[in-house]
């Protein structure tokens, strides 16, 4: 749900009644508004928690890279099976801290959607409820910047399930990888291509976009290793496309 437009100039306003992520411009100061606003605790202490400088570049800031498999990708309509998240400094990947959490699931899962991640039947119905997993998530979010690949995804289900959870939406700032190769293919895709793209690689999903970084394949659609996966696209990112120039804030803006 989002607001009016001539809503968009006030931050103070309750997150069950969401701006569009990409209008926030100053996601501290957001995060700042919604302290004083949310009822529910576990987004309340996220917000509390707030954010970095906005000015600051990434080798300054704490980031977590975040992954959901659903059932789909319609967040309305579909279910979270996983959510996988590696936080990580972009100097240090904290593998010993990334975690996995199966989401219990009582509806049959389609056929085609088991062969894609994996997950079975008696796992997600084996797993813990989703207000549970979010309660855990958010405390794992606080403080940090979220990295993704394809924003959408985790955006869209992260502010359905806490309004089926809290009864109110949640915007965090994301730093998309398939924005910032997006810019890339955009802008530079002729010069970069002469120089190390093979024909037929213009592809803005996960694995191909580290194969054109010489990063090796994961097991795709296992919500830890996407994670893991999205994480070090962005070193590789950081290291080839000048990103120390740009704050963590910048990158944010890209869509």
């Amino acid at each position: 749900m989002y607001l009016s437009r001539q809503d968009l100039s006030d931050p103070n306003k309750p997150s069950h009644a969401l701006v569009a992520s990409h209008e926030i411009q100053d996601w501290p100061l957001y995060y700042q508004s919604q302290a004083r606003l949310q009822q529910a605790k576990a987004c309340q202490q996220l917000y509390q928690q707030g954010l970095p400088a906005k000015d600051l570049g990434l080798t300054q800031i704490p980031l977590v890279a975040l992954d959901f498999e659903t059932t789909g990708l319609n967040a309305q309509q579909d279910q979270i099976l996983a959510i996988g998240i590696v936080p990580f400094r972009m100097d240090h990947l904290a593998t010993d801290q990334a975690k996995q959490w199966l989401i219990r699931n009582q509806r049959p899962l389609a056929e085609e959607n088991v062969i894609i991640h994996g997950i079975t039947d008696s796992q997600a119905q084996s797993g813990i409820s989703l207000e549970q997993a979010m309660t855990e998530l958010l405390k794992a979010l606080s403080g940090k910047v979220v990295v993704v690949h394809y924003r959408p995804i985790e955006q869209n289900f992260i502010n359905a399930a806490s309004l089926s959870i809290f009864d109110q939406g949640l915007q965090l700032p994301m730093i998309d990888t398939m924005a910032i190769e997006r810019r890339l293919v955009k802008q530079n895709w002729q010069q970069r291509w002469q120089e190390w793209w093979r024909p037929g690689s213009r592809s803005l999903r996960l694995d191909p976009c580290r194969q054109r970084y010489g990063l090796p394949s994961y097991r795709p659609h296992h919500a830890c290793s996407d994670a893991l996966a999205t994480a070090e696209l962005l070193l590789a990112q950081y290291r080839h496309l000048g990103l120390d120039k740009q704050s963590w804030h910048s990158l944010c803006q890209l869509y």
